[in-house]
């Protein structure tokens, strides 16, 4: 996975026709999902293309392909990433598409210019409560590389869960 990770983005030396793929170093990486979305449920801020829930509002979700990338939400209302931006996050071998708003991202980048994004966790269709919310707290993320415009050929981790304590659901 390194050697494929380190190639690809080895390719943003050579001219921008060639490569679009960029690394951003100590972005803060947490973790949300139906009970600690705001408002709770599965609504996000933008339409990217995944499709309504049941309130007509575009939906979180997806499997983390480059194709069906999970949600992330983070500071937009500054453009630090672009609405329907697709990002890899190599912690976790998945892609993942700005789709929502998160406060606490937008205060970390108006205070202190630093990159959090808030990774979708579940579920669609029922809140998981403080279980659901412990277990996000529990999650590795803290300070992590992720690549911005990524190409569509990094390694993806299709097994569920993704790292031992998460299971995504799409």
């Amino acid at each position: 996975m390194f050697i494929t990770l380190a190639l690809a983005c080895a390719l943003i030396a050579l001219p921008s026709t060639l490569a679009s793929c960029g690394p951003i170093n100590d972005v803060t990486l947490t973790f949300y999902g139906w009970p600690d979305n705001s408002p709770p449920g599965s609504d996000n801020a933008f339409d990217c293309g995944r499709g309504k829930n049941a309130d007509g509002n575009p939906e979180a979700g997806g499997s983390g392909t480059y194709d069906d990338p999970i949600s992330f939400a983070t500071a937009t209302d500054n453009n630090n990433l672009p609405q329907c931006a697709i990002v890899y996050v190599p912690l976790l071998r998945k892609y993942f598409r700005n789709e929502d708003d998160c406060a606490q991202c937008l205060t970390d980048w108006d205070s202190k210019g630093e990159y959090h994004i808030d990774l979708w966790t579940g579920s669609n269709t029922a809140g998981g409560g403080q279980n659901q919310i412990n277990c996000e707290d529990s999650l590795p993320g803290g300070s992590q590389t992720i690549i911005l415009d990524p190409p569509n050929s990094l390694p993806v981790d299709s097994m569920y869960p993704a790292i031992p304590e998460i299971e995504f659901v799409h």
